[in-house]
């Protein structure tokens, strides 16, 4: 939820009504204060309406009227307004150097309540820059010099910041105690407004305890308050709290409130805030993207955005327009627009690196590596990764550097501080018994009396400050007790130390052991695998040299003696062309039979070499070809058997040739000598082997008789070759059975 702490401007409202009267001087001095005075009020007011560069500048003239004229407290009270608004500006270059030396106006005067006023207003930078332990203390120094005397709205605020600084701290115990605290105070003097800043703190509380319907109801008061107070500002951050509020509940919710804060904004010309408001409806239309119609929340998402980036131009804030305008171009980047994402992208990292804001750099980077991956460009996605990552340790380590620098400034100052605060008490002390003893001389006791209760008061804010030194002292003792303790606790552990050394010494001797021998492992392993891959190489190079072989062998019987044929029979036919034309045709037409034979053989050889063909599927399609082209051409019937497990298998081009040779010569052998009517064809699965039976009705042979035949001999080699078995059973009359199985690869 967004920070809510009662404007500081309310506290200066009644600053002069407070601080001791102006003394009355005449002529125009007393113009000139009265001028101070009117000057600073109208500065209240226009800063309740949010106009701050108009508060800024009657500060200003106020500070040079003041200047010019030598009113010391004008001065200090003109620079404390200049402070109020550089903490709403955020401008924490400029701070402390002003509110340091409104101090100095108000120790030089001795004006306890000016003082309270510069105390207060350093807890706030200090607690704004997350110095929490300094804050508290300067607060307290507020509430101690002045604002816990009397019931104030002062002292509200100072309850009301102290409940936010325990928030941050984690604690929230002590910051709903601190809260109610403020509450009381603010319902005493009846401040409907200051009551309800700190009931819209109150629901921030209950928020951070997950309690959201009291976090709700508290934040629903605070704008009922509000709405009769006139303050824009504080109207339009409530609307602004509970449309948060309601984010994590109802969408829809959070985006009327919010439009009610965007109204609040516009209204009042409020152009930080309405900044800031369109930016969160962005952020919820992003979130209700997630939970469907995307496309149209993104761009309503991306067009909220870009409202809120016009207003930054205007504005002229470059560091809020670097970080809305890295937030737009994310939404391109959802909705698919490359360009545009990469045009937002450039722009908002051209600002940052001229501003030489590491964390703004960071989260560009960050959300570019997050868009590159999404669009699968991961070049571009790890480079922005890597700046990611850089930005990111640079911000640490300057981060550390400041907070040492810090707290040794911290420490100075505040040795400082006890100093002069010693000093200036004797030195008041010294006064104010002189006078008494000036007054009782005189006989006027009534201010002998006063001396006296001004004398006792200061021994005693003596006194407490020197218990204080005590309990720093104190605790500096604690301290050193337990840098012994730590020292004792360091040599003991020293000694464990070389104990583990010992241990360590051994585990280590140990540990080379076992590396050693992992890696003669490893080396011996990594020999036998070379060794190994080596002998695979010369296996892949032996069996590519058997398939070149083979290759050569089949082109040789298959081409060579049909080649060697044909031109026998060419040489024939030319013989007999003019002799005897008949025969000369008989042989031609054998040379073409030859031709067409010769031309299946090459074919068949291209087919089984090609890998694509190892499936038993395609060998299935390669068989009823040749079926057809053999067999169906004598009216032969053929049925094929498949099973449909046997398709899914596959055959490596060695047995894939062996396979179909042996199924080409049985089917050329029935074409050819068995004179059949009837073939059968099954091709089948059984035990991890391909089994094919070829069965023909043909006129059968005896197979004792046929041994000496060549296609049978070649048909065996083959299943052989294959680690398979060939059977053969038939017998005249009876027809021809033959079956061929071989391990499935």
């Amino acid at each position: 939820m967004q920070r809510v702490i009662l404007p500081y401007c309310l506290l200066l409202c009644t600053l002069l009504g407070q601080a001791q009267s102006v003394p009355a001087q005449q002529g125009s001095r007393r113009a000139d204060s009265l001028r101070v005075e009117q000057l600073l009020d109208e500065a209240d007011d226009e800063f309740l309406l949010g106009s701050l560069d108009v508060t800024l500048r009657l500060c200003k003239e106020a500070l040079a009227l003041g200047s010019s004229r030598h009113l010391p407290r004008a001065i200090a009270l003109a620079k404390f307004k200049i402070a109020a608004v550089y903490i709403k500006q955020d401008r924490s270059d400029s701070l402390m150097p002003l509110i340091e030396q409104g101090l100095v106006t108000a120790r030089q005067l001795k004006d306890s309540f000016l003082l309270a006023l510069g105390y207060y207003q350093k807890g706030q930078v200090l607690m704004y820059d997350s110095q929490l332990d300094q804050a508290e203390k300067y607060y307290h120094d507020a509430l101690d010099f002045n604002f816990d005397k009397i019931s104030s709205g002062h002292k509200g605020q100072v309850y009301n910041d102290l409940g936010y600084l325990y928030g941050q701290r984690g604690d929230l115990k002590g910051q709903a105690d601190w809260f109610l605290r403020s509450l009381r105070v603010h319902e005493q003097l009846g401040d409907r407004q200051g009551a309800a800043t700190v009931m819209g703190n109150l629901g921030t509380v209950y928020y951070n305890m997950g309690n959201r319907a009291e976090a709700i109801r508290y934040t629903r008061m605070a704008i009922e308050l509000k709405e009769d107070g006139g303050n824009p500002d504080a109207l339009a951050n409530s609307y602004g709290n509970l449309a948060t509020l309601f984010a994590a509940v109802n969408l829809d919710s959070a985006l009327w409130y919010q439009q009610k804060a965007t109204t609040a904004a516009e209204k009042n010309r409020l152009p930080s805030m309405l900044a800031q408001s369109f930016t969160n409806m962005s952020l919820f239309y992003d979130m209700k993207a997630g939970k469907g119609n995307r496309d149209a929340n993104k761009r309503l998402a991306l067009e909220s955005i870009l409202r809120a980036i016009g207003i930054c131009r205007e504005m002229k804030d470059e560091r809020a327009l670097a970080i809305k305008t890295r937030w737009a171009a994310q939404m391109h980047a959802d909705l698919g627009d490359s360009a545009a994402m990469e045009a937002g992208f450039r722009e908002a990292t051209e600002i940052a690196e001229r501003l030489t804001d590491k964390l703004v750099l960071r989260d560009i980077h960050g959300a570019k590596a997050t868009a590159y991956t999404r669009r699968k460009d991961y070049e571009k996605a790890l480079a922005s990764l890597k700046n990611f990552y850089s930005y990111r340790d640079s911000v640490i380590s300057e981060n550390t550097a400041t907070d040492i620098a810090e707290l040794q400034t911290k420490y100075e100052t505040e040795k400082k501080d006890n100093e002069i605060l010693r000093l200036e008490t004797a030195q008041r002390l010294r006064q104010l018994t002189l006078e008494k003893q000036g007054a009782e001389l005189a006989g006027n006791k009534l201010e002998a009396a006063k001396k006296e209760s001004e004398i006792r008061l200061l021994s005693k804010q003596q006194e407490l400050r020197d218990i204080r030194i005590r309990q720093q002292e104190e605790q500096l003792d604690k301290q050193l007790l337990l840098a012994r303790n730590n020292q004792q606790a360091l040599q003991l552990a020293e000694q464990e130390k070389k104990i583990s050394a010992v241990r360590l010494g051994v585990q280590r001797t140990q540990r080379n052991l076992i590396l050693g021998g992992i890696a003669f492992l490893l080396v011996v392993a990594g020999f036998l695998f070379n060794r190994y891959q080596l002998r695979k190489k010369l296996q892949q190079q032996q069996v590519l040299l058997s398939v070149r072989n083979n290759i050569a062998k089949d082109l040789h019987d298959e081409i060579g003696s049909t080649l060697t044929s044909i031109r026998i029979l060419s040489q024939v036919s030319f013989n007999n062309l003019g002799k005897d034309q008949q025969k000369s045709s008989l042989l031609l037409r054998q040379i073409t039979e030859q031709s067409e034979q010769m031309q299946q053989g090459m074919s068949d050889i291209v087919w089984a070499i090609a890998p694509q063909n190892d499936r038993l599927e395609n060998m299935l399609v390669r068989m009823r070809e040749f079926v057809r082209d053999t067999l169906e051409p004598k009216n032969i019937l053929t049925r094929f058997e498949v099973e449909e497990l046997v398709l899914r298998g596959s055959i490596g081009m060695e047995q894939r040739r062996d396979f179909y040779l042996v199924f080409k010569e049985a089917v050329n052998n029935i074409s050819k000598y068995a004179g059949a009517t009837d073939v059968l064809l099954f091709l089948g699965l059984e035990r991890g082997r391909v089994r094919l039976r070829i069965t023909d009705n043909g006129q059968g042979f005896d197979p004792e008789q046929s041994r000496s035949s060549r296609g049978l001999k070649n048909m065996a080699s083959r299943a052989a070759a294959m680690n398979g078995q060939l059977s053969i059973l038939s017998a005249p009359g009876k027809g021809t059975e033959i079956t061929l199985d071989f391990p499935a690869t």
